[in-house]
């Protein structure tokens, strides 16, 4: 049986403070961008952009718990163990949040027909514009958090056994 010290504290404290930057730095460049911040309270019900502010940093909190996770695991704890691995794997998470997000979310909640103009309308251009910003955004977002992470855990891992002498 292994067993693992975790500094339960610092984790915390990395996911929170952590989601909060990543999403603030995100929110900045998407309020910036396209004004996408109120787009997102509008799915959430409300076209406040303050109710969007408050969506995306709930979410950013959330995804920076599952990128600790995903960093945790084993697999990627012995493949991604440098700080260069650890940006490289942000810069994919951002990815992958951003597909999801486009690919995914956006359209359920928009409806299939709207959210994929196929002609160079003014609205296919807002469209393209918009996948920019969404995509630049997500992979801010990936890079901040990772960057946060690197600072504070070294070494890496983050969970590290017994006999690797680091305390809990």
């Amino acid at each position: 049986m292994e067993f693992h010290s975790h500094d339960w504290q610092a984790l915390a404290t990395t996911m929170v403070g952590g989601g909060l930057i990543a999403g603030l730095v995100m929110g900045v460049i998407l309020q910036a961008g396209n004004g996408i911040i109120a787009t997102i309270g509008s799915v959430s019900g409300s076209s406040s952009m303050l109710i969007g502010w408050i969506v995306h940093l709930l979410l950013s909190v959330v995804f920076a718990a599952g990128f600790l996770v995903v960093l945790a695991s084993k697999p990627i704890e012995v493949a991604f163990d440098t700080p260069t691995d650890t940006l490289l794997l942000g810069l994919i998470y951002g990815a992958l949040l951003g597909s999801v997000t486009w690919g995914f979310v956006i359209p359920v909640s928009v409806g299939f027909e709207s959210a994929f103009p196929l002609d160079f309308s003014p609205k296919a251009t807002s469209v393209a514009r918009f996948s920019i910003v969404l995509g630049l955004g997500h992979l801010t977002y990936g890079l901040v958090l990772s960057a946060i992470v690197i600072y504070r855990h070294r070494p890496m891992p983050l969970f590290a056994d017994e006999e690797d002498g680091i305390e809990g």
